[in-house]
């Protein structure tokens, strides 16, 4: 299978759902890999309009377009063994959000979030039935209800530097934020000549531990 952001490769099979909900994907468990994440992105893109307000140029909607369909190809690569009605319906419909947002020409955030808001909530609800069905926590409530995420409160002290290494720009802004930082972007190659897509982010500085809350993490992102 090839999305428009790139082939489903590697994929991998689960002989039981008790494993896969313990491994599915890079981040271990399926409220990690699958639901969280796609909640995050989720999040992002209803935040989209608020750095340049309701006027932002379709430019700057297609990193939030590639990030869905990041997520998306990520699911893919890791299917669940049990029941995918749920499960392909959910991410048939962040797939057709994010196609639906890098093709809004000269269109703006504003615009693009509209016309994506009926293939979110599909696919948020989708989703949400899956889990109910393994008995996992639900991803969200419809995408229609989400509010963007709230930083941690100023009172707590120590915060946890997400991973977002191999994600896209503005999925790891987003989420460094949400975990109560601030976001610093260092465009730069990556060091060894390896070619990596425009946008991914190849390291952060701090990387993954515990750090203060307000203080500012560093994404190295691939020009």
């Amino acid at each position: 299978m090839v999305l428009w952001c790139g082939p489903v490769s590697n994929v991998v099979q689960y002989s039981s759902l008790a494993q896969w909900k313990a491994e599915a994907n890079v981040v271990g468990n399926v409220e990690g890999s699958v639901a969280l994440n796609l909640q995050t992105t989720v999040r992002a893109i209803e935040s989209m309009t608020t750095p340049g307000g309701p006027d932002s140029a379709a430019a700057d909607v297609l990193p939030f377009a590639e990030a869905l369909c990041g997520e998306v190809r990520m699911a893919y690569e890791a299917p669940p063994p049990a029941d995918l009605g749920d499960y392909d319906t959910a991410m048939a419909s962040f797939l057709q959000a994010s196609e639906s947002m890098r093709s809004v020409p000269g269109g703006s955030a504003a615009s693009a979030e509209e016309a994506v808001r009926p293939s979110l909530n599909a696919g948020t609800t989708a989703l949400n039935a899956f889990l109910a069905a393994i008995a996992a926590a639900p991803s969200s409530a419809p995408a229609a209800t989400v509010t963007p995420a709230v930083a941690p409160s100023p009172s707590a002290s120590v915060c946890v530097v997400p991973d977002v290494v191999d994600d896209q720009e503005a999925f790891a802004v987003s989420a460094v934020q949400t975990a109560g930082f601030h976001a610093a972007v260092v465009k730069k190659a990556f060091p060894n000549g390896t070619a990596l897509p425009a946008g991914l982010v190849w390291a952060t500085v701090p990387s993954v531990q515990d750090e203060p809350c307000g203080s500012t993490v560093t994404l190295d992102v691939q020009p």
